[in-house]
């Protein structure tokens, strides 16, 4: 993975191609620009059962040279034209735990998303891309995640409200260790409210009717709003409103419409 800057925040983007090791463990990762590199491996590696829980295996991503947080990783530079030898990874043995609670909406009835995202200190959240499938909730709302490795993750719970459609949203920050963790609960509420007028850097009306604008509200950044938020229409006087906005967002102003004709 390399750190790039996207939308005015570090991030780790996965680069070149996934290989697979051979029978000894050995990896040769080809065709790389010249530049610096935090490599990380996976694999099924089989984690410590506690008393008399079975022993489970897990897939936990290892960076080099042999940590599970990019924190602690260690940086690699390619030269053009450079082979760099002796990069050795080895995969960490980890008890996957555990995690468990209620997910409700502002009127009690289950969530319709829960997803367990992990987070880290340079990319922020989902860093690499993954997001992975949300979680099934039960019919009174509650839910477990297991086989999952130790690591920091933001819960994130969305909903719909039933009444006025708009999004609802709640999420919580969580530190995996070594054991489960239960008891979470966590409720949506409605997200804020965006509003303003559309104008013209040079002043004056624009050159188009209202009823063809919108303004749309777009996640900048961090997953965790996800769709929350979606668009407006502009009004006759150029106003506009988009309810259940949370989290960073970007407004764009669209238009697909033809030019106001002149009396």
């Amino acid at each position: 993975m390399r750190r790039v800057c996207q939308d005015g925040r570090p991030r780790l983007v996965a680069v070149g191609r996934v290989v697979e090791t051979n029978d000894i463990g050995q990896y040769r990762l080809f065709g790389l620009a010249a530049g610096t590199y935090y490599l990380g491996a996976s694999g099924t590696v089989w984690a410590v059962g506690a008393g008399t829980q079975a022993e489970s295996s897990t897939s936990v991503p290892t960076y080099y040279p042999g940590t599970m947080t990019i924190a602690d990783a260690q940086r690699v530079t390619v030269g053009t034209g450079e082979d760099r030898g002796g990069i050795d990874i080895t995969l960490l043995p980890i008890r996957a735990v555990r995690v468990s609670g209620v997910a409700l909406d502002s009127s009690g009835k289950p969530a319709e998303s829960l997803r367990l995202l992990p987070t880290d200190p340079v990319g922020g959240i989902a860093a690499t891309g993954s997001i992975g499938p949300a979680t099934p909730l039960k019919a009174d709302g509650s839910f477990a995640i297991g086989n999952v490795a130790p690591g920091e993750y933001l819960l994130v719970a969305t909903a719909r409200h039933g009444e006025t459609g708009e999004s609802e949203l709640a999420a919580q920050r969580l530190s995996v260790a070594g054991d489960d963790v239960s008891g979470l609960t966590l409720v949506t509420a409605g997200g804020g409210r965006v509003s303003g007028r559309v104008v013209r850097d040079t002043g004056g009306a624009l050159p188009f009717a209202t009823p063809a604008l919108r303004v749309w509200s777009e996640p900048v950044g961090d997953a965790i709003a996800g769709s929350a938020g979606g668009s407006g229409r502009v009004a006759a006087d150029w106003t506009f409103e988009i309810k259940g906005v949370a989290g960073r967002r970007l407004l764009r102003v669209s238009c697909g419409c033809e030019p106001r004709r002149r009396p």
